[in-house]
């Protein structure tokens, strides 16, 4: 005797295609969906006042003097809280291949150390970054690079 279905006019589903179309939709990115997600942080700690700062988008490298690229967003003068003195953004979805850069112009307002941070992080959450420093005086102008690195 055949065992009876809950549903008698439904069609068999077979296991073998279940399971190929289960097979088959688990294949994609190691990085996965939804790629990068990219934090540039400024740290100035009330020692500085940022001029203009330029950061990749992920889709491009900055030219010689980064005003000529489209690829770059430009913030002049962001506004940085005193009770938090930092400046961030963050990008996400960018995908495997893409480069990312900033370049922060400064004036010192008083002598101190400002710090540039570039996280990346996968969507698995596998996380790297690196950092460079700026030494700052009042009244001195000063620059922080990173420079651009692919994912």
């Amino acid at each position: 005797m055949r065992p009876r279905s809950l549903c008698p006019r439904c069609p068999r589903i077979g296991v073998v295609p279940l399971g190929l179309l289960l097979a088959a939709s688990s294949c994609g990115d190691a990085v996965g969906p939804g790629g990068f997600t990219i934090t540039y942080r400024a740290s100035l700690a009330g020692i500085a006042t940022i001029d203009s700062i330029y950061y990749g988008n992920g889709s491009g490298k900055c030219t010689s003097n980064c005003t000529a690229d489209s690829t770059m967003q430009r913030v002049v003068a962001p506004a940085v809280p005193a009770t938090n003195p930092s400046w961030v953004v963050i990008l996400s979805n960018l995908s495997p291949g893409s480069s990312i850069e900033v370049h922060l112009f400064g004036s010192g307002t008083s002598a101190g150390t400002a710090n540039v941070v570039r996280l990346w992080m996968t969507a698995a959450g596998a996380l790297a970054g690196d950092s460079v420093t700026a030494a700052t005086a009042a009244g001195t102008k000063f620059t922080a690079e990173l420079a651009a690195r692919r994912l």
